[in-house]
């Protein structure tokens, strides 16, 4: 692993940061214990391990609250509730055990993953790849955006779509208005577009792993094969979307110099080496990808981060020290700011585990039989739900959750796992580019001056449009 690199750009960004007024540690410390509680469960298989895992959980919800939005806010009430009418219903506390462990491993993921951003957003590795694909020549720009916005975001989540839409920002210089405006949407649907494809195949992201937390008899390595085809697939789509609607006149030469390919070859290494670690350890000890994950990114965030260290001279246990106390600081200004996704992630948990018990027995096989012969016509139904509900502002993460819980406790006929967590998967990966109330949407208008409706609908409409009806003409099909 060698991030070395300019020392200066790296202090830079550490003096920037450390600027920043320092807020309280509860929210990092809760955090962090939710995730090392999720991790001792999943090893030793002890449900008491839940009780600090759902304590540490509550005292960041409350102290976050004040900050949270309406709809997390809401969403967490009904998952409460849900849970104690689950309790009613069954007549013990068994739904609460259920309901907070599924809770507990939702937000612990994506706090792994954000440790790993930490690492990441600082690397001088990551921001010379990010320079490169941003200054590519017209010609193999989209390209490079594509496929950057997809392997970047297997590190940083959303933090790819904030790097690469900033770069986009500051080197989209050119004086004509309507040029710069057209660059400006292609540049940045290219980066969506690659972006929001992660969802259907990658094991650092948290649709599959509510989809395949629903279903213990799926693995990642049973959808990951379909899940990168039809992100490849969707991918070269955008190509041609993009093709069609601008036509290029003629060619233009970079305006600045990308540097050198290397970048991207290192990042590109940097991932394949994570992805490997990962799935090796999950076979070593015997237990989930994401469980394995969850174990092995923190110990990959801090080697990373020390061999930044050791990059502007600083060797041995100081490199070690200083990656501990950065990754740490900026934990504790970072988590924070998670608070409506990790409620949200929070929410999504206790609801989807809770409300089986609401459902009756027997009625997600008599949903499915109501399209007896058509299983295909059913999750076209089910991928046109989940990103309908988005449209008007039901996060995918609950909806897919429930979803894929539903769907993945019964025995359906004709309906193989693999079909329904492509359908969910898709469904997810496609309302997130379009709904203009969706963490991409809103994370990217601001920082181009527009309005979520310009960015999802309008910009990605046709697109999205388009990658919908093919894939619900795939699923009938299969």
């Amino acid at each position: 692993m060698q991030d070395g690199g300019s020392p200066d750009l790296g202090m830079a960004i550490d003096s920037s940061l450390t600027a920043l007024p320092a807020p309280s540690p509860v929210p990092a410390i809760a955090l962090a214990l939710v995730l090392v509680a999720v991790v001792a469960q999943g090893l030793t298989g002890q449900t008491l391990w839940l009780v600090p895992a759902g304590l540490a959980l509550a005292l960041y919800a409350a102290w976050e609250w004040p900050g949270i939005r309406a709809m997390p806010r809401l969403l967490i009430g009904i998952g409460i509730a849900t849970v104690v009418a689950a309790m009613i219903s069954r007549g013990n506390a068994q739904p609460a055990v259920e309901a907070v462990g599924r809770a507990a491993f939702f937000s612990a993921f994506p706090v792994a993953m954000a440790l790993l951003r930490e690492a990441a957003v600082t690397s001088p590795l990551m921001l010379r790849a990010s320079r490169y694909l941003v200054n590519q020549p017209p010609g193999r720009r989209y390209w490079a955006l594509t496929w950057g916005g997809h392997l970047i975001g297997l590190l940083l989540s959303f933090g790819a779509l904030t790097l690469l839409t900033t770069m986009i920002k500051q080197s989209n210089t050119t004086t004509d208005t309507r040029v710069h405006d057209i660059r400006e949407r292609r540049m940045v649907t290219a980066v969506m577009r690659g972006f929001i494809t992660m969802p259907l195949w990658s094991p650092t992201s948290i649709a599959l792993i509510a989809i395949l937390q629903s279903n213990p008899a799926l693995h990642w390595i049973d959808v990951a094969p379909v899940g990168l085809a039809l992100a490849s697939a969707f991918i070269v789509l955008g190509w041609v979307v993009d093709r069609v609607q601008f036509r290029p006149r003629t060619t233009l030469a970079a305006e600045t110099d990308p540097g050198p390919w290397t970048a991207v070859l290192g990042l590109g290494l940097l991932i394949l080496g994570l992805t490997v670690l990962c799935v090796g350890t999950a076979w070593l000890i015997g237990s989930s990808l994401q469980l394995a994950t969850m174990l092995v990114i923190p110990l990959y965030t801090f080697a990373w981060a020390s061999v930044q260290w050791r990059g502007r001279g600083v060797h041995g246990l100081k490199a070690v020290v200083g990656a501990v106390d950065r990754i740490a600081g900026a934990a504790r200004r970072g988590f924070p700011a998670a608070r409506n996704e990790t409620v949200l992630f929070a929410a999504s948990g206790l609801i989807s585990a809770a409300a089986l018990d609401l459902i009756p027995a027997g009625a997600a096989p008599w949903l499915v039989g109501q399209f007896a012969g058509h299983s295909g016509l059913f999750l076209v139904v089910l991928l046109w739900l989940v990103v309908g509900l988005a449209l008007v502002g039901l996060t995918p993460m609950v909806t897919v959750a429930l979803f894929a819980s539903a769907l993945g406790q019964a025995s359906l006929p004709g309906l193989e796992p693999i079909r329904v967590a492509v359908a969910l998967a898709g469904g997810w990966a496609l309302s997130v580019g379009v709904a203009p109330l969706s963490n991409s949407v809103l994370m990217v208008a601001p920082l181009i001056e527009r309005s979520p409706m310009e960015v999802g609908p309008r910009w990605n409409g046709v697109f999205s449009v388009i990658a919908l009806g093919l894939l619900s003409l795939g699923l009938v099909l299969s």
